[in-house]
């Protein structure tokens, strides 16, 4: 026969693996989430920024959404390029690729 003690030290356990299992869901997610495009590699020129490449760039988001994804691709922390340096620009995937 089960004793009371024995009740609440699984209850305890459940309750502790149930946050623990949230704590992990809650932090592992990521709000900031950027969206997957497939990229090609450019070396960037004189006069280049990241503004401009974006202007340029083949996928289907505002600039402002492209420069971020550029950032977060390129681990800048902030816009500033130089001439020489290879970065991923999004692209978008035409014909049978992209279906």
């Amino acid at each position: 026969m089960k004793t009371i003690r024995q009740y609440v030290d699984g209850s305890i356990f459940l309750i502790v693996i149930a946050v623990g299992f949230f704590a992990f869901t809650f932090f592992s997610s990521d709000s900031n989430d950027v969206p997957f495009y497939p990229a090609e590699e450019r070396v960037v020129s004189e006069g280049d920024s990241l503004w401009t490449i974006a202007r340029t760039a083949t996928v289907d988001l505002p600039i402002e959404e492209t420069i971020n994804w550029m950032k977060h691709e390129n681990g800048l922390d902030n816009e500033t390029i130089v001439p020489g340096q290879k970065i991923h620009v999004p692209v978008s995937l035409n014909g049978v690729a992209s279906d």
